[in-house]
């Protein structure tokens, strides 16, 4: 935990609430009291946090601020939430006694100070902006994971169940290779490329055979390749990887915090700004 959070982080747990300028006043659910609450309501600016699983199991998890059980959930302060039903919320225990209280609905975060968010919702809408974006950039980290498949006629209405029972025939179309492209067609001199490799092994290689052909193919400078066998990595807060460059480098990262692969890969990024 970063030491700069870690007031704020003891202060939602003594339940007091935090206020992360220019954003509204937070106060965590499992700590609300109600005078507190009170106090909020009379200057308009209660919010109260919720955690991503706590999101997911109270029907928010569709929505885009709690797709990540790791992320908390912003919940609008409604007049009928009170310190009681605060708690319901917080604690799957009651879950049983009565169902959750409701309707909620998780509000968005703002967006992290100094960052330029453009938000996307198809693969060729993410490849149009990434394209634009590389032009100018010095480095560009590619760390989504894009559809590889879209339904050539997507339907407006739900698609029906047939009486007989059967199903439909469904055409798919190719994704654009977003990093392939940015790799193979770079318009900055000395721009480094960063892909990602989410690999199980199979009669055809080891991860990393895998991983080292997925690097060639894609014509990238560096891969972080992630074993994810046993749905490993996915919804925990620690990974471990290995970081295979197209000079044939390849650096070990042993299991940590994410926050902490983070700085090894933009450690071996800006050694190749710094040689490039």
């Amino acid at each position: 935990m970063s030491a700069s959070l870690e007031p704020a982080i003891a202060a939602l747990r003594a339940g007091r609430p935090i206020r992360i300028d220019p954003g509204p006043a937070l106060l965590s659910v499992e700590t609300a009291s109600a005078a507190m609450l009170a106090l909020l309501d009379s200057i308009g600016a209660a919010r109260l946090l919720i955690s991503g699983e706590r999101g997911a199991a109270l029907g928010l998890g569709n929505e885009a601020d709690a797709a990540e059980p790791s992320r908390p959930v912003l919940i609008a302060r409604a007049p009928w939430l009170d310190a009681a039903a605060a708690r319901h919320i917080a604690d799957p225990a009651q879950d049983l006694a009565r169902g959750p209280v409701g309707p909620l609905h998780p509000e968005a975060l703002p967006d992290p100070a100094g960052v330029k968010v453009v938000r996307v919702e198809t693969t060729a809408e993410l490849r149009d902006e990434v394209v634009t974006a590389a032009a100018s950039a010095d480095a560009v980290v590619m760390a989504a994971a894009p559809a590889d498949f879209r339904p050539v006629d997507p339907s407006g209405t739900k698609i029906k169940k047939a009486a007989d029972g059967s199903a439909p025939s469904l055409e798919l179309a190719q994704n654009p290779d977003v990093l392939h492209e940015i790799s193979s067609h770079r318009t900055r001199p000395g721009q480094v490329v960063v892909g990602f490799a989410a690999e199980t092994g199979d009669d055809t290689g080891s991860v990393l055979d895998l991983a080292r052909a997925k690097l060639a193919r894609k014509g990238c400078d560096l891969l972080v390749v992630n074993d994810v066998s046993g749905g490993a990595v996915f919804g925990s807060p620690e990974n471990e990887a290995v970081i295979l460059a197209a000079d044939g480098a390849s650096v070990d990262v042993p299991r940590g915090s994410k926050g902490a692969l983070a700085h090894v890969i933009w450690d071996e990024v800006s050694k190749r700004l710094r040689t490039g």
